[in-house]
């Protein structure tokens, strides 16, 4: 407590008297969006008083999804991974305001009439916009659940993002969301290719080692199930589209059959190097114990003779490798017949047979719906 102001006439009854005016005064100097209690020292009293802050935005579910999917995320929009407490005091005190609400989206360029989906603790926090879908968070918030947005609001990390959509897709999409965040690609509709080229927010093992560590959370069941199927470095949607019903056993509709590296970097011997000028190969799928390549040949965007020189040269030289190439097409990729026969060619090379359980058409038929849906190919 300061030294009492010998000089003050004013006694404590007066000294309380004038106080709500003085504090009054001294609010309109402040700027509103003042966020710290002050202190406010006077002689006999300290009083302290408290402005209105912008409430903290938690963005969870597909509005998490729908930031980490945008062009300017790279890494400079997050700041560390905030720690249990910070992460659980920020939910305890979220309560956004409707202004709030749809100057975020404003800001972040959300598509007119879509919903931003929030964590809130409580039921009693709900926020009266229509713009908003809240989510009551009741249980501690787990390690690694939230980042900080350069802006102060939170949003969820792409691990907890990843369980909380988990346990409302299907798994073939649980499991292509992981492939996405997991590799080097964002679906992006607007795009001509639908899809833009961007680093891996998450590693495999880590939308594992989060769905584990948090068993008890809800959604943790089913984002396990679906991380275990998920690799890392796909590199475009044709990619994730191939590798899934390749590796997703026969209960699920696919064929069960052992998980390729993505996008691996083979190295070439002098003679293919010779071949195709080229000191090592990225192969789109690849098997190393078995060594088999799968590549997928895509024309949309470059055809005529230079690029069918440039597979052809591609080839001889994975072949004058030891590595035996599959050649995979969309067609292929995209139908049920065709991806009857890769996954029977491949299996005979592997010296595997591929046993379908009894209702594996019926569960095949929806894991392929839900796949080309997911990508916005059905």
């Amino acid at each position: 407590m300061p030294a009492i102001d010998k000089s003050c006439r004013l006694s404590f009854r007066e000294h309380t008297a004038v106080l709500p005016a003085r504090l009054s005064n001294l609010a309109h100097i402040l700027p509103k969006s003042c966020t710290q209690i002050i202190p406010v020292h006077k002689p006999f009293f300290a009083a302290f008083i408290c402005y209105d802050a912008p409430m903290t935005i938690i963005i969870s579910h597909t509005s998490a999804l729908r930031l980490l999917r945008l062009p300017s995320i790279d890494g400079s929009m997050f700041t560390a991974q905030m720690s249990p407490s910070a992460a659980s005091n920020a939910l305890d005190r979220t309560q956004p305001c409707a202004d709030e609400i749809s100057e975020f989206l404003a800001r972040h360029h959300f598509p007119n009439g879509e919903k931003l989906h929030i964590l809130i603790p409580r039921e009693d926090a709900r926020t009266r916009s229509a713009l908003a879908t809240c989510h009551v968070e009741p249980a501690a918030l787990p390690k690694g659940a939230l980042i900080r947005l350069s802006d102060g609001n939170c949003a969820c990390t792409p691990a907890f993002t990843f369980q909380q959509l988990a346990a409302k897709l299907p798994l073939a999409q649980a499991v292509a969301l992981g492939f996405e965040l997991s590799g080097s690609y964002r679906l992006s509709p607007d795009c001509e290719k639908s899809f833009q080229a961007r680093p891996a927010l998450a590693a495999p093992s880590q939308l594992r080692q989060f769905a584990e560590a948090h068993h008890a959370h809800r959604g943790a069941p089913k984002g396990s199930i679906a991380a275990r199927y998920v690799l890392g470095d796909s590199a475009s949607p044709m990619e994730t589209i191939t590798a899934i019903p390749l590796v997703l056993p026969c209960r699920y509709g696919g064929y069960g059959l052992p998980a390729p590296h993505m996008n691996h970097t083979i190295q070439l011997p002098e003679s293919a190097q010779r071949t195709c000028g080229k000191r090592y190969l990225v192969a789109d799928l690849f098997w190393p114990e078995q060594q088999i390549c799968m590549e997928y040949n895509s024309t949309q965007f470059h055809t005529g003779s230079e690029k069918i020189d440039s597979d052809a040269r591609r080839q001889t030289a994975l072949l004058d490798a030891g590595i035996q190439v599959i050649e995979v097409t969309a067609a292929q990729a995209l139908s049920a017949d065709g991806m009857d026969a890769i996954a029977i060619t491949l299996a005979k090379k592997m010296g595997r047979r591929i046993r379908p359980v009894k209702s594996w058409r019926a569960a095949q038929s929806r894991m392929r719906h839900d796949l080309l849906i997911w990508h916005g190919l059905h």
